[in-house]
């Protein structure tokens, strides 16, 4: 078995379909000092936007997402849960808003390896029309957020275990559940792959080239998107190999050739950028033209 492969596929699972549910706001009423009709409206819909998450998918859920999430919720990931119970629910001071927290299961396969996870998940709830709907608070997602919910200790400030143990097996942290594990063990993934530079020069009196190299440190292969070209007169920006196998480099040639390249190109920065697929992870390159133009 593949470990760190393994962790790669354990990663896509837990850091990408749960990027809905987040941190939320303060929000000041809590349960108990709501009226209850308000109260049990949300817990209906609630449980009814989730349990179209149990067992199957159903296409109905998007029904019960905010016209201004509805694109975000329909191109993201989902999560199959098995389970979902609401513990506890907390409402703005207008009863226009709610966060609702949760305590749901769901089953992790990677192959030979197979766990039932628990995990909390914090969504975000308005009223729309009259009803409760799910909605995505873009103003807090930033706030020590976390993809699978509320993190009392920053990502940041913790540690990352070894992915393999010492006989070779995959080491599942004791704390794997929990939000601050997952997204530091999903930054040592991610941190096997990367740029060896981030920024070029071209000088626009002569003709050069710029090599930029793309390293794949994943067992598994993979996949690279650019984007960003500016497409300037004299400015060729060209990537060798957009899919790697484990271990593979790619290239990306940047050259400059002043006969046929404009004057007004010079001292220009530009950004291009390098996707990877299935990380949805991107990589910036910035590339600046200096030297005096026209001679």
């Amino acid at each position: 078995m593949n470990c760190t492969s393994n962790w790669r596929r354990i990663a896509l699972a837990l850091l990408v379909p749960l990027a809905l549910f987040g941190q939320t706001p303060e929000y000041p009423i809590t349960e108990a000092a709501a009226p209850p009709e308000v109260s049990q409206a949300l817990r209906d819909r609630v449980n009814q936007f989730f349990g179209f998450h149990v067992g199957t998918i159903n296409r109905r859920a998007i029904d019960l997402v905010a016209e201004d999430t509805k694109d975000y919720y329909f191109s993201s990931g989902k999560v199959l849960f098995l389970s979902i119970k609401i513990t506890g629910m907390e409402f703005s001071r207008d009863f226009q808003k709610a966060s609702v927290h949760m305590e749901t299961t769901q089953t992790l396969q990677v192959e030979q390896f197979s766990t039932v996870a628990t995990t909390p998940v914090i969504s975000n709830w308005k009223l729309e029309d009259g009803k409760w709907v799910l909605f995505l608070d873009v103003q807090t997602m930033n706030r020590h957020a976390t993809p699978m919910g509320e993190s009392s200790q920053p990502p940041g400030k913790l540690v990352a275990q070894p992915l393999v143990n010492a006989d070779g097996t995959l080491n599942i942290p004791a704390d794997f559940a929990e939000p601050a594990r997952v997204a530091a063990q999903g930054a040592v993934i991610l941190n096997q792959a990367g740029l060896d530079k981030e920024a070029v020069t071209l000088n626009m009196q002569e003709a050069g080239e710029e090599q930029v190299t793309f390293h794949n440190g994943f067992n598994g292969s993979v996949s690279l998107q650019l984007t960003g070209d500016p497409h300037v007169l004299g400015l060729k920006i060209a990537l060798d190999k957009p899919n790697l196998n484990g271990a593979e480099d790619a290239h990306l040639r940047i050259s400059w050739d002043p006969a046929s390249g404009t004057p007004s190109a010079l001292g220009a920065e530009y950004t291009v950028r390098l996707n990877l697929i299935p990380f949805n992870q991107e990589y910036a390159v910035k590339i600046t033209l200096r030297g005096t133009a026209g001679r």
